[in-house]
């Protein structure tokens, strides 16, 4: 070879390397996508109009913390397994759990099976999550206590005091609010009695003064999941059955909660406010199972698609191998792999006493209760695009440039323009979809490639294009020929 020649091998190595980056760092879909950017309002949501400011800048800042700093030094040192890409859903990837003998066909564990493959591994960001989700468990139980359990039970107090003795303690709202017939108090009580939401007070309490303070909402699947798989362990169905009674009841309360406190501020009729929640909630279970459905048996084809993603169907499925199947003994228990993660409870349960101490014993500031570990621990989930922290931190920095220098135009039309935003990003979810039940094609461009030919985030990989890679990243993995079929020559 003559001097200045470019030598093809020299590609292939820079391929290499960019691509191993792209794995652990640049990809938003096999990585954890520092700075991936994205335009789609359905990974953004209008939560960054309406949440405080210091509650962003916590949130975002634990992301940043735990997505793009530690999970690429656990990868590197490869502190737990299955390493291959970062942040890809890792049951559905893992040779292990892809084996159907290890499963009844009721999908409960062969536990004979299992032992004979045991012990399996998750990626190291999948068990960052689950280790930040045990944090922000005992994390927001410690915070809430120290730093509103007073109030707390002053207000529980004032409430049975009211009953007791007939005495209002009114504000402005509700005051205004006695314009409309109320929603007599029996009603609620037989909605208490039928849904059984006395058993979810406890753990829904913590978690409901958070979403009002922060706007962030913390849920109990990881928490249904870690108890009533040590209850049950190896029966998939009834864990994941479980878990979804258990997580839902606080989804729902805090739903219908935030929503009766909007009623109250916009000043609507209790009664329509309480029909409302009850038909949307009623229909939303009826045509979300209907889709679910035809998704799955109806067009058999549709899912092997892949424009369709359904990261959600995915986790659940990751969720019910791990919690389900094996169960939290074999996964999380004292001696298996991941046991030092069970620390992540007291850890938790910790943390908020460090600024509620310095607030009692150090220096005295309103500011020390905006730490809040629980939304701190709160970060993403392995298997979806990793696209949470650019643009909503810089529209967090508009909508609170808006909030301190034109304070009308942001309670007038910031609020409304997010719900907006909301809901024609569902409706256009929708639309896109019955165009792909009918074949439609859309046009292949920079921001649509050709999936069928290139990952979502090809723009990681050199001299590539939203149509195909150069020949160097297939030569790189050992293929000889592009995916439209042409040759490719070392």
């Amino acid at each position: 070879m003559r001097q200045g020649d470019e030598n093809p091998n020299d590609k292939l190595v820079d391929t290499s390397v960019l691509t191993k980056f792209n794995t652990v760092a640049g990809s938003v879909y096999n990585g954890i996508g520092i700075m991936g950017i994205t335009f789609d309002w359905t990974y953004i949501g209008s939560y960054v109009f309406t949440s405080p400011f210091w509650a962003l800048m916590v949130q975002l800042s634990g992301i940043v913390f735990f997505q793009w700093i530690l999970a690429p030094l656990m990868y590197v040192n490869d502190v737990w397994g299955l390493n291959e890409k970062i942040s890809e859903d890792p049951v559905r990837h893992n040779p292990l759990l892809n084996t159907p003998h290890l499963f009844t066909k009721n999908y409960d564990l062969n536990v004979t099976a299992y032992n004979d493959v045991a012990p399996v591994y998750i990626t190291s960001f999948f068990a960052l999550v689950y280790g930040c989700s045990f944090l922000s468990i005992t994390a927001a139980i410690s915070h809430v206590g120290l730093w509103y359990g007073k109030d707390i039970y002053r207000q529980a107090m004032n409430a049975f005091r009211q009953v007791r003795d007939e005495v209002d303690s009114l504000d402005k709202h509700v005051k205004m609010m006695e314009a409309y017939p109320d929603v007599p108090d029996w009603a609620y009580l037989a909605f208490l009695a039928v849904t059984t939401v006395g058993a979810s007070l406890s753990p829904s309490s913590p978690h409901t003064t958070c979403h009002a303070i922060t706007g962030f909402s913390l849920y109990l699947n990881v928490l249904t999941e870690f108890v009533i798989g040590l209850m049950i362990p190896g029966q998939t169905v009834a864990v994941m059955a479980f878990k979804s009674w258990g997580t839902n009841n606080l989804i729902q309360a805090l739903a219908l909660t935030a929503d009766l406190k909007l009623g109250q501020y916009l000043h609507i009729p209790p009664y329509a406010m309480v029909f409302a929640q009850f038909w949307g909630t009623f229909m939303n279970a009826i045509v979300a199972t209907a889709a679910s459905y035809f998704m799955m048996f109806e067009n058999k084809t549709l899912l092997t698609k892949p424009e369709w993603a359904y990261n959600g169907y995915q986790t659940f499925y990751s969720a019910g191998g791990i919690w389900g199947a094996i169960g939290p003994q074999r996964f999380f228990g004292i001696g298996s792999l991941y046991e030092g993660l069970l620390w992540c409870f007291l850890i938790g349960a910790a943390a908020p006493f460090f600024p509620w101490l310095a607030n009692k014993y150090i220096y005295k500031s309103k500011y020390w209760h905006m730490i809040n570990f629980s939304i701190f621990f709160s970060i993403g989930s392995a298997g979806y695009p990793q696209v949470f922290i650019v643009v909503p931190l810089l529209l967090a920095f508009v909508s609170q440039y808006l909030f301190i220098k034109n304070r009308e135009f942001y309670q007038k039309y910031l609020y409304v323009m997010g719900a907006a935003f909301d809901g024609s990003s569902g409706f256009v979810s929708l639309i896109v979809s019955l165009l792909g039940f009918a074949n439609v094609a859309f046009p292949f461009w920079a921001l649509n490639p050709n999936s069928d030919n290139v990952k979502m985030d090809y723009y990681c990989y050199p001299n590539a294009s939203w149509d195909d890679y150069d020949c160097a990243y297939y030569l790189s993995i050992g293929e000889e020929a592009r995916a439209d079929g042409s040759p490719c020559v070392a």
